[in-house]
């Protein structure tokens, strides 16, 4: 674990220098070295002499894991006035993106009052390959029976921040939208989108007899969210899981951060959901709204983030060649290396700072920075921002010494061309219990079965402009793009037989296409039900 200790000036901002990359040597002399310790006596100076002035507050970054997959960044920002501590969880479950999105800002903002720990991204893998599971829901892990995965090693680190503040707020994005009555298909008792979760209305914490009104807190939030969004469809209500009583339909929930937070360390704690259905920037600002509003309630005082949804994109590397002096390689560059060459990714520059891998295709894993790698071959860094490709470096072999050169060519989001567009995993939900499905594999449901394509994971490409396909269903009669990703299906009555494999309704495809070519397959095969 590496940790770091900042100190903010000018509301939290430190000392940046953007689009540049210097080469510093352990040792400097001379007028270099003049210089760096003439900044130095400056910045002393500044400290001592106008502390108000020149420090806004403290804060801290913590990387847990550094180098991995599953690297966890952890900040904390320390109000100038003590308060209350509130833990902001973002993107345990790595395909909602409004909840990692929207922790984002909070690790950069200014408080007058009270203390924050943000977690953008608690599960930095499941991430970057867009799914929710990796190797088991990283929010089912906070039970005592939980197997040694990474997952579990990033749940004993959120385990102990949780019992360093006063409330949780585990960001998410649900399906549908909640209400307490049905309504119709997307929008009923069953639903999460759109509302605030709590595991009770009331618990009474017995280590200190203090009574905790989750209901009340929650309900009052909502209040105050809902007067900033004119929509009444898209208003928050509190959803009460009841997770520990016996009738709950939610009992999967006591293996959830929320409840260990709740009946273990007796912090309050909530799971905001905005709905999956929403356009993102509106997930993200709905996201901003509830955290302002607990953060009013709990009487921290802070500066409002804003809200930076604009497209990311890499701007240069910094690659280190048989660990010689870096060099600066810019986006959709390439970098001549000769055969047995290493390499080292030693910082990416792009229009964000958090959130970012490097990719080196064929080698390594899916987060290759500060790595070494023998080159033997011609190959691609491909720079992301979460899930989002963001930028690429080519990597080609030549008998001369290293250099870069300007690349023309595909766009980011292409592969490689000796690597199509092709599917990893489905993603659905069988009567609400989520199932992963391997490209090309059969799935047999009884007819009537509720079935969800919930999303689609990828061996290359993008997923995001790709279609996917149930074919024998219309989702939107209105407008049939083909796009069939988050209809509920009843596959009793929703189903067109003619489009069936065998033409008798009982054996249907699901096909992914990217530009109108299969990349990818699932076969659902339904059998009658038992009398």
């Amino acid at each position: 674990m590496r940790k770091k200790r900042l100190t903010g000036w000018v509301c939290g901002k430190g000392f940046d220098v953007k689009g540049s990359f210097q080469y510093h040597p352990r040792e400097t002399t001379g007028q270099e070295g003049f210089r760096w310790r003439s900044f130095f006596c400056l910045l002393v100076f500044l400290l001592l002499f106008f502390p108000d002035d020149a420090r806004c507050q403290r804060r801290t970054h913590e990387i847990f894991f550094e180098g991995t997959d599953y690297e966890l960044n952890v900040y904390r920002i320390y109000g100038e006035r003590p308060g209350k501590t509130l833990l902001l969880i973002g993107g345990i479950q790595g395909d909602e993106p409004g909840g990692f999105l929207s922790a984002d800002p909070y690790a950069d903002i200014c408080l007058s009052k009270g203390n924050l720990i943000v977690v953008p991204r608690a599960n930095f893998h499941s991430i970057v390959l867009r799914q929710r599971i990796v190797n088991q829901d990283m929010n089912r892990q906070f039970d005592e029976e939980a197997r040694h995965t990474y997952e579990t090693k990033v749940v004993s680190i959120l385990k102990r921040l949780i019992q360093e503040s006063d409330c949780l707020l585990n960001l998410h994005d649900g399906s549908g939208f909640y209400s307490d009555t049905w309504e119709n298909q997307d929008r009923n008792p069953l639903r999460y989108g759109q509302s605030l979760i709590a595991d009770a209305e009331v618990h009474m914490n017995p280590a200190t007899g203090e009574e905790i009104r989750l209901g009340e807190m929650a309900r009052a939030v909502a209040a105050r969210i809902n007067s900033q969004i004119e929509n009444s469809e898209h208003h928050f209500r509190f959803n009460n899981h009841r997770s520990r009583e016996a009738e709950s339909p939610h009992k999967e929930q006591r293996k959830s951060a929320t409840y260990y937070a709740l009946f273990t360390c007796g912090v309050p704690a909530f799971g905001i959901e905005t709905s999956k259905s929403l356009p993102l920037e509106l997930k993200v600002r709905h996201h901003n709204l509830a955290i302002n509003a607990f953060m009013d309630r709990l009487g921290i005082v802070q500066e409002t983030p804003g809200v930076n949804l604009d497209p990311p994109e890499l701007d240069y590397l910094v690659i280190a060649v048989n660990e010689e002096l870096p060099v600066v390689v810019g986006n959709q560059q390439t970098l001549y290396v000769q055969p047995g060459d290493t390499i080292m990714i030693s910082h990416i520059e792009a229009n964000y700072e958090r959130g970012l891998t490097a990719d080196l295709i064929g080698f390594g894993t899916i987060s290759d920075v500060r790595k070494k790698f023998s080159i033997q071959r011609e190959t691609q860094i491909v720079v992301r921002k979460d899930y989002y490709p963001c930028g690429k470096v080519t990597i080609s072999l030549r008998s001369e010494p290293p250099r870069v050169l300007q690349t023309k060519g595909r766009t980011d989001s292409e592969p490689p061309r000796d690597q199509k567009p092709a599917v990893k995993t489905f993603r659905i939900q069988i009567n609400g219990k989520e199932k992963v499905c391997r490209n090309n594999e059969r799935v047999t449901l009884v007819k009537g079965d509720l079935f969800e394509i919930v999303d689609v994971t990828a061996e290359n490409g993008d997923p995001s402009v790709w279609v996917v396909n149930f074919k024998g269903f219309v989702g939107d009669r209105r407008s049939n793009d083909g796009e069939d990703r988050g209809f509920v299906i009843n596959t009793a009555k929703d189903l067109l037989s003619r489009y069936s494999i065998d033409k008798q309704g009982r054996s249907y495809p699901v096909v992914v296409t990217y530009q109108n070519a299969e990349v990818g397959k699932l076969f659902v095969d339904l059998k009658e039900p038992r009398n």
